[in-house]
């Protein structure tokens, strides 16, 4: 059986501990991928794990009952290079997977949670399509689902064991049914069923009492044993030495079973001092072979009442000790409980206000703020501050502190206020039929600014919260920061929205804008050749388009209207950007393209413009999901699946003889979706998420004539402007040189690799590679073959002209491809180092570009922003934030 294509060599499993759930399902996918035949490496880890702790006893009991192999598990702590080391990682929850994508944000579209995966590889997983697809498809998935989730059975009983594998293991049949292409795996399978609901994650402190030496084994020695709900005394183990076991429902007095040695040991009716059993050893003892005590046969020694005191005493600061155990794990279970509920609501809060509901937005804001109020006052009881005083230990106790505050602080400054905001930020107020109303978003901008800059402070005050040592603690701490960096997320970008809608939509006087629609089947440096435009009028909040156009109906002058510099003049004056329309935008930073179109329009029409906009048709497919599919003038429809293939590809074989009817026909298409947005009235919010995707991508760029406009664009990924960062930076951009539209066919991978923050200066290596994916050499040679370029070229060769931008204050040492060196040009642009070369990319190979480079170690983390085009390319970044 021949495996399928595209399918990853390297899978990793990812949970909390890395003793639980991730064993399992690297266990079960390493036998069922094995059975199958499929080629793969199965790992896991957890993102609070110890390294080098063997598998939960429970997992292990429930992997070998089903015939799975659990042998020779060890645990590691998840760190960036595993996860750069995976081609795809499978998470047990949605913060797992927050805190994988947080870790090593340029390969966040690699990792899902597993139950996600799954539905994305359907009914039918053996014949799912490949990873690469299903990555730029995960969309379709619902990625804030409850139904993601698979609980944490640590600390519950085997039962809840047993229903974790149940979970995990049909689903992790789906992923091995798909990596083996043969559906009868799922035969292996003996799925058990879903037996609970899966959990929703959460503040996980209830372990926190460890940090006084307490262990949640039941047979541990050598220091006081508790579960959470413990309290007040002991009872121990038939197994345990040294100190006083305790299990959860426990309380009164030390209480131990015979066999116990080595400490305060007493029979089921014994007390205090002598021990019956011949073979006690270490006290008093009544039989005569008895060793190591006294020989009480003919009557007590006077040594047996000073060892009886001792034992006594003893009880009594084990017992102590249990107490405060006990009162630890007591308090952690309640502040546990608090800040879950704090979290569920604060969650619920943000989701009211985002949908309009104020009432509900109040509730669950106050009822956040209460439960975080009531988790800051247990921890700082008197046991549980003294506890967090002790150096060491009681750092997780400490965190969990800081915690508790910073929720109680975050609820009450942030969430409450923001709740009151309501009316203002729900997506449904903002439009009145087919105008956009942002007279209350306006209204409330002054209170949005302060409660923006207030919860950035609190990104920064988790941000600076220690881990621990302990792994749900560091859990916890994850889970908090991403409930605030959401929060952050939503309330900066509406603070923007405020600052910029109204005047831009024509609530202070009609605006008008250039609109590109770029094709990048065809690259240039803003994504991709400028296949027609619009010109959009904004007045009052209500759009049209009154203009549409080609980009041979586009009217340019004979003389250059607007200088950019010397920078951009000595890298692209030779293509003539300033009066020829299809080079415009060969600069990647947007604002040089805007300005040439506006400074153009000006000059041929005497109508000046107020900024630019562009967009590019895999923005549109976004936007079609949610308004439905266009209809044109024929009836044909353009979906949000189609309309991809047809602009970039198809319709050039459709018209292969009539580009004026091609042109006409993406116009027409054009129409629609202007026609289609303008008097849409379905669900705003919705059209608001896929058009943040398009900007999230970089694929829907703005730019304002007026400069303080301009400068708030700049702080977003509309602003589409080359970074002036003092931070590790690389930036590659693909120009096409071949006059063709080979681009819909290239697939690229990026990496940007530095060393460490020892010195002043460090080496680095940013690599790009290009494969072209072409199997078709029949297209229509306005396709495939070279246009305008005095290259020789075959048919369905790509040439393109790598760019790279690289580091303030870097110097190239060398430029490889596929390992020869060669010759390149220089320069600078937006104050960082340029370098570009040539290269040819047949059909059906790949062709490696590297640039070698010294740059100084700037500090924080590396920017790389990514072109967009026809893919969404695999970045890797290697670069150690070296502080501020």
């Amino acid at each position: 059986m021949s495996a399928p294509e595209d399918r990853p060599t390297s899978i990793l499993f990812v949970c909390t501990g890395n003793i639980c759930r991730s064993p399992i399902g690297e266990r079960v996918l390493r036998d069922l991928a094995a059975w199958s035949g499929a080629q793969v490496t199965v790992t896991s880890a957890g993102v609070g794990a110890a390294n080098g702790q063997p598998m939960h006893p429970s997992s292990v009991e429930v992997l070998t009952e089903h015939g799975y192999d659990a042998a020779g598990f060890e645990s590691r702590y998840l760190r960036p290079q595993i996860l750069e080391e995976s081609d795809l990682v499978l998470t047990m929850t949605r913060e797992h997977r927050a805190a994988c994508q947080r870790a090593l944000p340029a390969r966040w579209r690699r990792m899902f949670t597993l139950a996600e995966f799954v539905k994305l590889l359907g009914d039918a997983p053996a014949d799912a399509e490949g990873l690469s697809e299903l990555v730029a498809d995960r969309g379709r998935v619902d990625t804030n689902a409850d139904d993601l989730d698979i609980a944490d059975p640590m600390g519950k009983p085997t039962a809840e064991f047993e229903r974790c594998f149940a979970e995990i293991e049909p689903l992790v049949g789906s992923v091995a049914a798909w990596l083996g292409g043969d559906g009868e795996v799922l035969g292996r399978v003996g799925a058990l069923g879903a037996l609970g609901a899966s959990g929703d994650g959460g503040f996980d402190t209830a372990s926190a009492s460890a940090s006084t030496g307490s262990t949640i084994n039941d047979s541990a020695s050598g220091g006081a044993t508790t579960n959470s709900g413990a309290s007040g005394g002991a009872t121990t183990n038939d197994s345990a030495s040294g100190g006083a076991t305790g299990n959860s429902s426990a309380s009164g007095g030390a209480t131990t079973n015979s066999g116990a040695s080595g400490g305060s040991t007493t029979n089921d009716s014994a007390s205090g001092g002598a021990t019956g059993n011949s073979g006690a050893s270490g006290g008093a003892t009544a039989n005569s072979s008895a060793s190591g005590g006294e020989d009480t046969k003919d009557g007590a020694v006077g040594g047996s009442h000073r060892r009886r005191r001792i034992l006594i005493g003893s009880g009594i600061v084990v017992a102590l000790i249990v107490v405060v155990v006990g009162w630890l794990a007591y308090s952690a279970f309640g502040i546990k409980s608090d800040l879950e509920a704090a979290r569920v609501d604060a969650n619920a809060a943000r989701k009211a206000v985002l949908s309009g509901d104020q009432d509900a937005a109040t509730s669950r804001a106050q009822a956040a703020a209460s439960s975080a109020k009531s988790a800051s006052d247990r921890a700082h009881g008197v046991v549980w501050a003294a506890a967090a005083s002790v150096p060491l230990l009681g750092s997780p106790l400490k965190s969990v502190q800081e915690m508790s505050d910073t929720v109680a602080d975050f609820a009450t400054e942030v969430l409450v206020p923001t709740a009151d905001l309501g009316a203002a930020l729900d997506p449904s107020e903002l439009r009145r039929g087919d105008t956009i109303d942002t007279a209350p978003l306006a209204a409330a901008q002054p209170q949005l600014a302060k409660l923006a800059a207030a919860s950035d402070v609190y990104v920064t005050r988790v941000e600076g919260i220690d881990p621990s040592w302990l792994g749900q603690v560091a859990d916890a701490r994850d889970e908090l920061y991403g409930l605030v960096h959401d929060a952050s997320g939503t309330l900066n970008g509406s603070n923007v929205a405020a600052q910029l809608l109204p005047a831009m939509t024509g609530a202070d006087g009609p605006r008008n804008y250039f609109v590109a629609l770029q094709t990048p089947s065809e690259s240039r440096g803003t994504g991709g050749l400028v296949g027609g435009f619009a010109i959009l009028n904004a007045t009052n909040g209500r759009l049209t388009a009154p203009e549409l156009g080609a980009n041979n109906d586009f009217r340019y002058p004979t003389t250059p209207q607007t200088d950019l510099g010397s920078d951009f003049n000595s890298l692209y004056a030779t293509f003539r950007p300033y009066t020829d329309f299809r080079n415009a935008n060969m600069s990647p930073s947007f604002p040089d393209a805007a300005q040439i179109w506006i400074a153009n329009w000006h000059e041929v029409t005497g109508e000046q413009l107020d900024g630019a906009i562009a967009l590019d048709p895999i923005a549109l497919s976004y936007v079609l999901k949610v308004t439905g599919p266009l209809t044109l003038p024929g009836g044909e429809k353009i979906t949000a699946d189609n309309v991809v293939p047809i602009t970039l590809s198809t319709s050039y074989e459709r018209f292969a003889d009539n580009n004026q009817a091609r042109k006409d026909y993406l116009q027409s298409i054009s129409k629609a979706a202007v026609k289609q947005l303008s008097t849409f009235k379905g669900d705003t919010s919705a059209l608001l998420e896929a058009l943040g995707r398009g900007v999230h991508e970089r694929r829907i760029m703005v730019y304002s004539t007026d400069p303080d406009e301009e400068k708030i664009l700049q702080t977003t990924n509309l602003g589409h402007e080359i970074g002036d960062v003092d931070a590790p930076y690389a930036s590659v951009t693909i120009q096409n040189a071949g006059g063709n539209k080979l681009d819909y066919y290239l697939r690229r991978k990026l990496e940007y690799v530095a060393a460490g923050c020892s010195s002043d200066k460090r080496d680095s290596v940013i690599t790009m590679q290009l494969t072209n994916t072409l199997d078709d050499l029949s297209l229509p040679d306005y396709v495939i073959a070279p246009n305008g370029t005095a290259f020789p070229i075959d048919k369905g060769t790509a040439l393109s002209n790598v760019e790279f931008l690289l580091s303030k204050g870097a110097t190239v040492k060398g430029v490889f491809v596929d390992d020869q060196e060669v010759l390149y040009q220089d320069g600078t642009l937006g104050g960082h180092p340029y370098v570009g070369a040539m290269v040819q990319v047949p059909p059906g190979k790949t062709v490696t570009v590297k640039v070698f480079a010294t740059e100084p170690t700037w500090p924080g983390e590396a920017v790389v922003p990514v072109q967009p085009l026809v893919d969404n390319p695999e970045v890797t970044v290697r670069v150690p934030d070296c502080g501020s």
